[in-house]
């Protein structure tokens, strides 16, 4: 099974861990690193809604964010070759495994073909060593001299069939590897009016906020330190997602409150609604350091 393979991977690289069922299915840390993985068997399956969360949860995490999968729905997928899906790497459990010993990949597969990044600077110095111009280069290759131009001025993407006829002509690498980049994400509305009331409070204190789903909490509170917030009317769903956040805390070392219309048992900082008006940022930030 597909998530007990990675979940291998991270314990035997001393990762701590936890499944979910949402836009992530496994957050996992070691040490100030934290790691947000999507499993899926076909990568295409991934909703655009659960990439959006996804893509919000990790850039205010700064964490390390992928889709871990087998295939899409028209080919296996390769190791050591990096996938997009909603602006998000996408990757074998193999090629995992090497990016998590920073053996990063220097392929990029998209629609149009397989690319590797060419490095301006490696090419320019291989090309003069070569005691080749620009114009002979090109020609030689069967490319512009307008292309050989643009790639020695900025490190871009290039069809893998010129990089390796490059190289080949060149007898050296001239390819840097892929960057494992997030994209951005869009902004979600609150989705209840509990839920607005709660993130323009916080807002008031003068926290920035994110609303986020499919994760154990609702909102993402910001201001030097980063609050984990599952605010809640009700009481049901609210109980069902504590133990989640309390380990998702855990894990990833951000503190959480918990914020509802009633008083309830949780081991998580709680405060109900209408006390959170009284509150000043600094009250709000000694709770969450008692914690």
């Amino acid at each position: 099974m597909l998530l007990k393979r990675i979940e291998k991977i991270l314990d035997e690289r001393d990762y701590v861990f936890q499944e979910w069922s949402g836009c992530f299915d496994l957050v996992a840390r070691r040490k100030d690193n934290i790691c947000l993985l999507k499993v899926l068997d076909n990568v295409d399956s991934i909703q655009e809604t659960q990439a959006n969360n996804l893509k919000m949860l990790s850039h205010n995490m700064s964490a390390f964010t992928a889709i871990i999968g087998t295939h899409t729905r028209r080919e296996i997928l390769e190791n050591d070759v990096i996938y997009e899906r909603y602006g998000i790497s996408t990757m074998t459990s193999s090629t995992l495994s090497n990016v998590l010993d920073e053996k990063i990949p220097n392929v990029y597969r998209t629609r149009g073909g397989f690319f590797n990044k060419i490095d301006s600077e490696k090419l320019r110095r291989a090309r003069k060593q070569e005691r080749l111009t620009q114009k002979e280069l090109a020609y030689n290759v069967g490319v512009s001299k307008k292309f050989i131009y643009e790639h020695e001025k900025n490190t871009t993407l290039s069809e893998n069939n010129i990089v390796i006829r490059l190289e080949k002509l060149l007898g050296t690498s001239i390819i840097d590897n892929i960057d494992i980049e997030i994209g951005n994400y869009e902004d979600n509305s609150p989705t209840t009016l509990f839920e607005k009331e709660v993130c323009n409070l916080l807002k008031k204190m003068g926290f920035s906020t994110d609303t986020i789903y499919q994760t154990p909490f609702n909102i993402i509170a910001k201001e030097k330190i980063m609050v984990l917030s599952d605010a809640e009317d009700n009481d049901r769903k609210l109980a069902k997602n504590l133990p989640a956040l309390k380990s998702f805390s855990e894990i990833t070392k951000k503190p959480a409150i918990v914020i509802s219309n009633n008083k309830i048992d949780s081991q998580l900082p709680t405060i109900e609604s209408q006390e959170l008006k009284d509150l000043s940022i600094k009250d709000l930030k000694k709770i969450v350091k008692k914690w």
